[in-house]
């Protein structure tokens, strides 16, 4: 091993830390940037990577249909679950009393200040679409809110088994 690497090596090991963190902290400024670079890449060569799948499978063919069944399995797990979320949003009250004008305001009100709407009373738990019902949240708040409506839904679910 040259000397170059040894030191690199060493180097590493006593700053790992501090070399972590700096990545961390230039990963997260660069994020969006970052994903939009990786959609681009896997666009521009979706063509290459269908070929190697497809090549992989004449390769692999117990292997594939194994994962063929697998996925299966979880995608209609999937479903189940989809169609459970859909028929509790459908049994959800309707409000009669607001237009669909008073929505779009909300709603506009929302995006004029950064903001999200965020139901009072969530849907999940027995809310109704009704412009009274509306709120509007910083994103943050919303997703707080959220993970505290989801643990309720979880609660009661849970009680009601």
């Amino acid at each position: 091993m040259s000397d170059r690497k040894s030191y690199q090596q060493t180097y590493y090991q006593k700053n790992k830390v501090r070399l972590k963190e700096r990545s961390n902290r230039r990963y997260a400024e660069k994020r969006e940037e970052i994903r939009v670079t990786q959609n681009a890449y896997a666009r521009s060569h979706r063509h290459e990577a269908q070929e190697r799948q497809r090549t992989w499978r004449e390769v692999h063919p117990e292997e594939y249909k194994e994962q063929a069944r697998r996925g299966y399995a979880t995608s209609a797990k999937r479903r189940a679950q989809i169609k459970l979320h859909t028929a509790r949003r459908r049994a959800v009250s309707k409000c009669t009393c607001c237009t669909a004008e008073q929505f779009r305001a909300v709603y506009w009100a929302a995006e004029l200040v950064g903001g999200e709407v965020d139901h009072v009373r969530a849907l999940a738990l027995g809310g109704i679409h009704c412009v009274k019902n509306l709120q509007i949240l910083s994103v943050e708040a919303h997703k707080e809110k959220t993970k505290s409506d989801l643990a309720k839904c979880r609660r009661l679910h849970a009680t009601a088994k």
